[in-house]
């Protein structure tokens, strides 16, 4: 029987304690995603397993833990239309056939890309084109440059416009803004107009690459992108991650062969519940 309660995360993870203490094999999406907030949560649960839903800026997302899969797809049947499973994973299959079973459907898949250190092929074509001057022309066209936070509004415009938003954690304005005071978002612009940008985050020595999109030239994010990578390593950063959609064999061959990034192992299934 699914029992349902609204709690903050500490009642919660008391709850994710007494699943885990039974020393047995479980499931779970989340890591810490909610921690510092001060929300109550919808919560779903049984003897072996739970799901809450956080309402990120209009999308439901789903997070459970669980050591008993037939008791998930129980909870995950009691979850509304359109709220959406995110659940990383070496399996591209684990829980394929428990989300189904509840009503959910497979809507994308990404793996993860990381540039692998070392990779002397790609430093060597990288430096290369450095050297070619119609590359330095392209690098050193005007465009690349810091957001400011009176662009925020607009910066996150483009993001909703060009992003899936079942795909896409979306910044709230006050993070976007926090952000951009951090150096993490950079824009191009054509006549005053953004055109490009980049998002991303500094993780000590890593680099997460969150956005990029571009309405301009290949040039314009040429540009732009060379920019970025001096402004990164002179922040002494080594290493750099994303995700790709894995239906986009285009980009993942060009970020492949040209800038030296390899797949961990790791996928992102998205599930939405029709």
């Amino acid at each position: 029987m699914v029992k349902e309660a609204n709690m903050c995360i500490d009642e919660i993870l008391l709850l994710v304690r007494g699943i885990r203490k039974k020393k047995t094999s479980y499931y779970s999406n989340y890591y810490n995603q909610c921690n510092k907030l001060n929300n109550k949560f919808q919560v779903k649960y049984n003897k072996n397993a739970l799901a809450f839903i956080w309402n990120d800026l209009g999308i439901d997302r789903v997070y459970f833990f669980a050591s008993d899969i037939s008791e998930l797809a129980e909870i995950l049947t009691k979850v509304d239309i359109n709220s959406v499973i995110d659940f990383i994973t070496k399996d591209k299959y684990a829980l394929a056939d428990c989300f189904t079973k509840a009503g959910f459907k497979s809507y994308l898949e990404f793996g993860r890309f990381f540039i692998k250190p070392g990779n002397e092929e790609a430093a060597k074509l990288r430096h290369s084109l450095e050297d070619d001057g119609d590359s330095r022309k392209i690098f050193n066209l005007p465009y690349g440059e810091l957001a400011r936070e009176e662009e925020a509004e607009e910066i996150d415009k483009h993001l909703r416009r060009v992003f899936d938003p079942y795909e896409a954690h979306f910044y709230s304005i006050d993070t976007l803004k926090e952000n951009i005071r951090k150096g993490w978002v950079w824009v191009a612009k054509e006549n005053g107009k953004i055109i490009a940008g980049n998002c991303f985050e500094i993780q000590g020595k890593k680099v997460y690459g969150a956005y990029i999109w571009n309405d301009g030239d290949v040039e314009v994010l040429c540009s732009l992108n060379h920019k970025i990578s001096q402004y990164l390593a002179s922040k002494d950063v080594s290493y750099y991650y994303c995700w790709m959609r894995l239906n986009n064999k285009r980009v993942i061959r060009y970020n492949m062969k040209y800038n030296g990034y390899v797949p961990d192992g790791l996928y992102d299934m998205i599930f939405v519940k029709k």
